[in-house]
């Protein structure tokens, strides 16, 4: 059970100093940069596709809100009958109306 206790929790050091001299006796003192640095490439890699996704996400998100308040305004302009100040409310009025 005791081998198997990393596994819930974060890895500490004498965890990776196992893996490290299995990796080392496995694959030799040879191979072992260049999976070192394939896996740091691959790491970083990930971190890039996962950081654009939320930066798409953001995005959707930002032109969403744009999209709305464009339909707002054009509604807003559809309805020539009304002065454009009876459209946009004063910032005194608006104050008037919390107090």
């Amino acid at each position: 059970m005791g081998a198997l206790a990393f596994i819930g929790g974060s890895v500490g050091a004498g965890e990776l100093i196992v893996v490290f001299v299995v990796a080392l006796v496995l694959f030799g003192s040879k191979k072992l940069p260049a999976i070192a640095r394939t896996i740091g490439r691959a790491v970083g890699e990930f971190r890039r596709a996962a950081q654009d996704f939320s930066d798409d996400l953001m995005y959707a998100d930002q032109s969403d809100e744009v999209e709305s308040l464009m339909e707002k305004f054009e509604q807003q302009d559809a309805r020539p009958d009304e002065e454009p100040d009876d459209r946009i409310p004063d910032i005194e009025d608006q104050n008037a109306e919390k107090a």
